[in-house]
């Protein structure tokens, strides 16, 4: 097989169809949903007093600047890293790129730093596991 082949093979070249957006998983506490102003979830948006200002979210104005990145926001308020690390392999699934975020909750509930920072190294590792880029 000529190189020109398995290039075209692995899909490099030659395509007449544009990339697929690479889909980022975003997994964390209220700075990952969008506060002060956007939750991903409307039943949240209500209970909080929120409008659907997309523009509170970070996940916003990076792909304003990547537009070919596509994001899955799972950030939930008040959650410690406890909490986040649960809802890890439902959030990253499909997706090729794993950003997580959070312990100030841990934090402001009194929890050990170093807790929440073991549980954040156990997030990461498990998204090595998933195959999904840090």
């Amino acid at each position: 097989m000529t190189l020109g082949a398995v290039l075209l093979l692995a899909g490099c070249g030659g395509s007449s169809t544009a990339p697929r957006a690479t889909l980022v998983a975003t997994l964390g506490d209220s700075i990952t949903a969008g506060s002060p102003g956007y939750d991903p979830d409307p039943r949240m948006r209500e209970t909080l007093g929120f409008g659907a200002n997309q523009k509170s979210q970070w996940q916003y104005w990076a792909q304003k600047a990547q537009p070919d990145l596509r994001f899955r926001n799972c950030g939930v308020y008040g959650q410690r890293t406890d909490q986040i690390a649960r809802r890890l392999d439902e959030c990253a699934n499909g997706a090729r790129v794993l950003v997580v975020q959070g312990g100030i909750n841990d934090i402001a509930q009194g929890r050990p730093v170093e807790t929440a920072a073991a549980n954040l190294r156990r997030m990461v590792r498990r998204g090595k596991e998933l195959g999904l880029l840090p």
